[in-house]
């Protein structure tokens, strides 16, 4: 597909996105509108968040030097900030006139929704297809609406109440876990897909497409190399071995670590907006990563960091290159790493603990003095 023709399709468009501004503002300013969901109580809260912690990342920078002082004007004439929450029913929204523009005006909608939860509860899930509420086994099926129902009650119910948000997502947490834990104690292994499967009953005749991939870690070369927000899954690895804090890891060198550029995703998002727009599409999944085409081993992960960091070693907070070891010791079995720490650091931890009631004690000593005395 030709870049231009992507360029084309986006021109004049009303975009809902969440994530992916950077990429529309730096390659089409002619797009029409891009309203921006951002999760806060009002718009102004929600215009501060937009401001410091989407426009004022480094991200921007090159669409800062691409349209120098017309980004601003851009921004103000295409981006409408929606203060809401993807948790509650019509996106949080509570502008109800906002919400009517957004239903005319609407040509694309982008939800960027993830698990980073790499240790599953429910084992081996098969790629057949699974119909809401079937489960695994055949047995006692879940009901989604049910489920549903009783979390909109327990929301509404704390919202009435005038309940803080920090409660509201405890409360969800823990409802959560306890659904959880009751459906595994029946043996019961949920199938994950479900999401994907409401998405195919509930769209009718809307196209949509779902993007599945991989680890997305730091861009490739879309604004520039090497940027991410945050440090997760491999990114917190390399950041803690760069700062010469990572000498030794578990894991297998020879599994592929399947891991993708943030950037890559991005122009995938976009190629199957532009191949499926104004489409009738049943079950389309692409699924974004190259575990057969280009593997990447975890010892190539090890390879890359060694040699990127002796060459061009972090900078510490004293102004000196940090110097990294020239080999991790890697630990190819959960026993072996065990074994590891209770020789190399249980005598110590056990010596910090018997210290640290010490020190407890003397604190405890030295206020009862000056307070009491």
């Amino acid at each position: 597909m030709e870049f231009g023709s992507v360029l084309q399709f986006l021109e004049n468009k009303t975009i809902l996105v969440t994530v992916f501004v950077e990429k529309i503002l730096r390659v089409q300013p002619n797009v029409k509108k891009l309203y921006l969901l951002l999760r806060a109580a009002d718009a102004t809260s929600a215009s501060h968040r937009f401001q410091n912690e989407v426009i004022g990342k480094d991200l921007f920078r090159v669409a800062k030097e691409k349209w120098d002082a017309n980004l601003n004007s851009i921004i103000a004439k295409k981006i409408s900030i929606v203060p809401g929450d993807v948790r509650y029913e019509d996106l949080g929204i509570k502008d109800s006139s906002l919400k009517e523009e957004m239903k005319i005006e609407l040509d694309i909608v982008l939800n960027f929704a993830a698990t980073t939860k790499f240790v599953e509860s429910s084992g081996l899930i098969p790629e057949s297809p699974y119909c809401l509420g079937q489960t695994l086994n055949g047995v006692s099926k879940l009901d989604i609406e049910e489920e549903k129902k009783l979390i909109d009650e327990k929301i509404n119910e704390l919202q009435a109440e005038g309940a803080p948000e920090t409660m509201v997502k405890r409360a969800m947490k823990d409802m959560g876990n306890k659904s959880k834990d009751l459906w595994m104690a029946k043996h019961i292994r949920i199938y994950q897909g479900y999401g994907r499967n409401a998405c195919r009953t509930l769209k009718e005749n809307v196209p949509a497409a779902i993007i599945r991939p991989t680890m997305i870690t730091a861009t490739c070369k879309e604004p520039f190399p090497g940027w991410i927000e945050g440090a997760s899954t491999v990114d917190a690895l390399t950041l803690a071995y760069g700062k010469g804090k990572l000498s030794f890891f578990a894991v297998d060198s020879a599994a592929i670590a399947d891991v993708i550029p943030g950037d890559i995703v991005v122009n995938a998002i976009i190629l199957a907006m532009v191949a499926h727009a104004n489409q009738p599409c049943n079950d389309i999944i692409y699924h974004v990563g190259s575990p057969a085409r280009n593997p990447i081993r975890c010892s190539d992960i090890e390879d890359y960091r060694i040699r990127y960091f002796t060459n061009k070693p972090w900078i510490g907070k004293n102004g000196k290159p940090v110097k990294v070891v020239s080999k991790i010791t890697i630990f190819n079995s959960i026993a072996k790493f065990h074994r590891f720490i209770r020789i190399r650091y249980l005598p110590l931890l056990k010596v910090c603990h018997k210290h640290f009631h010490l020190i407890i004690f003397k604190f405890h000593y030295l206020y009862s003095f000056f307070f009491y005395s």
